[in-house]
């Protein structure tokens, strides 16, 4: 819980950050906009993937109690939980895509041979919006049967 409740401030404070920037671009000299704007990008990019973090920790702690829940209640809170957190993860990717568009340096990690860019983006959330339907949706709707065991 202390990793996430880090994770979150850090996030508040790229997109802390990444505002101020942001709230600069209008009295930036035209001759200094266009690496101002690189550098909004920056730290707004840093700003999600710090979301994706701490959207992943989320994820991990609600799906650890998922696998120990007792009743079904708790079984419908967690998928409950995931399911929002997942949306969250979605909605995280949508507003990195103009950044990524932007400036294709970002997200690009040559040691690890990383990408992070609108076509991988995209891939996410098709496979996010997947886990939803394929995975978190038909869990609860098999809960029903748990009603017909004596």
């Amino acid at each position: 819980v202390e990793s996430l409740n880090a994770s979150e401030k850090m996030r508040d404070l790229f997109d802390a950050g990444a505002e101020l920037l942001r709230k600069t671009l209008p009295v930036v000299p035209d001759d200094l906009r266009a690496n101002a704007e690189y550098m909004y990008y920056l730290g707004f990019f840093l700003a999600r993937c710090s979301e994706t973090t701490y959207n992943v920790k989320r994820w991990y702690l609600a799906k650890s109690r998922l696998a120990i829940a007792a009743t079904e209640a708790e079984v419908r809170q967690y998928l409950d939980e995931l399911e929002a957190i997942a949306v969250d993860e979605m909605r995280n990717a949508e507003a990195t895509l103009p950044a990524v568009k932007a400036d294709s340096r970002l997200g690009w990690e040559p040691s690890m041979e990383y990408m992070c860019d609108p076509k991988r983006l995209e891939w996410k959330l098709r496979q996010v919006q997947r886990v939803i339907d394929s995975e978190l949706r038909p869990y609860r709707e098999s809960l029903r049967f748990n009603h017909d065991v004596p």
